[in-house]
């Protein structure tokens, strides 16, 4: 009795064992035959116990499954408690965890080829995240395709630009300047990743910051065209006006048919040079017959001007009249373009007045 309670311990020992090695094959064989809440409940268990969770195979399988549970999500109404996203990143990152252990019982390419296909699946997954305005979770799939390209050596600029966008609409200012900085600095829409890292920075009152990525962008590039504006835009609300002109200058040697930043100029010019103001404005209006800002502010230049030189001590009713009628002109372009606005309709009937007098 006592040997043969012996070899029934021993069998027993045995099952426990060899349960959760079974259970590896169990959730494979379960994959195959597309039962895959069981290969769910089997593959889970492997990764947890203590003679499975350090073997290659448990988690290339359990990538293998949770592949598979992702696309049957995505084709049907079965979910696994998963969401699809979660299902995805757990079988990329199961990918990645078996490439780390020994891997001489498996196939070592294919489980390469099958962890970098989930990189496009990712890639996809958070376009489509993002379209849905899901910004956060989007930013975790571009996130893992950088992570995924890596592993295989390749810097993948796009993925890193949509982290960046992600996170900027998550709120996550940080992380947002963080990853348009990396792809300004590959060169991967340079000008468009500094502006925003500078415009971020700006808005978070981080001034200093945005100033040295200004300068930094514009070191690499002094005609980037789209830092050169914003940084018209800083200066100008900085009140640094001699600032603001002398770069408009630089742009505008970029930029000769910038109808905005001609009007700029004449904005700043009005108060120290009018008649050079008045070419600024004259020459935003040859580019853009229809800038209704250039159009209106000629206008008042010109309504102004009159009115000062009428008031002058030996003025006459013959005074600034041909000021009045270049202002009139301009105003009813204006009119014209946008009916209905009070300062121009006032000050049209006061040039009619005097004109007919």
């Amino acid at each position: 009795m006592k040997i043969l309670l012996s070899l029934g311990l021993i069998v027993f020992g045995t099952a426990i064992s060899y349960a959760q090695p079974n259970n590896v094959i169990t959730a494979y064989m379960h994959l195959q035959e597309k039962q895959l809440e069981d290969a769910k409940e089997k593959i889970d268990a492997a990764s947890e116990h203590a003679k499975t969770k350090g073997q290659a195979k448990t988690w290339y399988y359990r990538g293998k499954i949770y592949m598979a549970i992702f696309n049957d999500i995505k084709a049907s109404e079965n979910d696994y408690g998963l969401t699809p996203e979660n299902a995805l990143l757990e079988a990329s990152s199961s990918y990645k965890k078996a490439r780390g252990l020994s891997t001489e019982r498996i196939d070592k390419n294919q489980l390469d080829r099958e962890y970098q296909i989930t990189a496009n699946y990712l890639l996809n997954e958070g376009v489509s995240l993002y379209n849905d305005k899901s910004y956060a979770v989007a930013g975790r799939m571009f996130k893992k395709t950088v992570e995924v390209q890596s592993d295989f050596g390749i810097v993948d600029s796009l993925a890193m630009y949509n982290v960046a966008l992600a996170a900027e609409k998550a709120g996550n200012i940080t992380e947002a300047v963080d990853y348009y900085l990396q792809c300004a600095r590959m060169g991967y829409n340079a000008d468009a990743s500094y502006q925003a890292a500078v415009i971020l920075l700006r808005d978070q009152g981080k001034t200093n910051d945005a100033k040295k990525i200004l300068d930094e962008g514009l070191k690499l590039n002094a005609k980037n065209v789209n830092l050169l504006i914003t940084k018209i835009n800083m200066l100008l609300k900085a009140e640094d006006f001699n600032g603001a002109l002398f770069t408009i200058d630089q742009a505008l040697v970029e930029m000769p048919d910038n109808a905005d930043l001609h009007f700029s100029r004449g904005t700043l010019l009005e108060g120290s040079d009018f008649k050079e103001a008045v070419k600024s404005y004259e020459r935003a209006t040859e580019i853009d017959p229809n800038h209704i800002n250039a159009l209106y502010n000629l206008g008042a230049a010109y309504y102004n001007q009159a009115v000062e030189l009428r008031n002058a001590e030996d003025a006459t009713n013959e005074t600034a009249v041909e000021e009045l009628k270049m202002a009139r002109k301009y105003l009813e372009r204006v009119e014209s373009i946008s009916p209905g606005i009070e300062a121009v309709a006032n000050s049209l009937a006061i040039i009619k007045e005097i004109l007919e007098d």
